[in-house]
């Protein structure tokens, strides 16, 4: 693993966590001092969470993280909406037992209590790819993929705003799950749906209570 890609992970998981808050500076010079390297690495570092929306970088002032927004999260919730339950229909009939059990894996993991917030949205991404994993869209998967991780700094939103967000949402992930093993295809596609339909709901009113 390089050197930024450790910086990447570091600073990415820091943020997802809160540890840097909203709008915060993320000097270069600083966390190449902390980690003890040059800032190339970290620049690169930077760079890469600019792209995944971690991250505001401006000419002559720096790196900042990147502000919560109402109206991203609301835009990333109608493109899920909109790609997940369709890849989850195509993959269904292509996917067998021994990958829904994989996924059940992952569902148990991430119903263990105490996760840290990086670790239990790693597990929810891991989740919902092993759904549609075996699905033919390969453009789709990867726009899937990356709508996802930009969503991964608010979820902490949920957790200090409402209790039992991560509970609902593993049932739901359950039914899911269930539903796909049965193929079940209508049940399957109808619960995800609403299943992001209520995460976004839920998130979009944390956001305007907060402002």
């Amino acid at each position: 693993m390089s050197t930024a890609t450790t910086i990447y992970d570091q600073l990415r998981a820091a943020i997802i966590d809160g540890a840097f808050a909203s709008g915060a500076p993320l000097r270069q010079d600083v966390i190449a001092r902390d980690y003890g390297v040059s800032k190339i690495p970290v620049r690169e570092a930077l760079v890469q969470l600019e792209a995944e929306g971690f991250v505001e970088m401006f000419s002559g002032r720096g790196a900042f993280v990147a502000r919560l927004s109402a109206a991203q999260a609301e835009e990333i919730y109608l493109m899920r909406r909109a790609l997940e339950p369709l890849l989850l229909e195509r993959a269904i009939p292509l996917t067998g037992a021994t990958d829904w059990l994989r996924a059940g894996g992952i569902l148990a993991a991430l119903q263990a209590k105490d996760l840290p917030f990086h670790e239990w949205h790693a597990l929810d991404y891991e989740f919902h790819t092993a759904l549609y994993s075996h699905a033919d869209l390969p453009t789709m998967k990867k726009l899937a993929a990356n709508l996802h991780s930009n969503l991964a700094r608010y979820y902490r939103i949920y957790e200090t705003l409402e209790a039992g967000f991560r509970a609902e949402g593993n049932a739901e992930h359950l039914i899911i799950l269930e539903a796909c093993q049965a193929q079940d295809t209508k049940t399957a596609v109808a619960t995800l749906t609403h299943h992001l339909t209520r995460s976004s709901q839920r998130l979009l009113e944390a956001l305007r209570n907060e402002s």
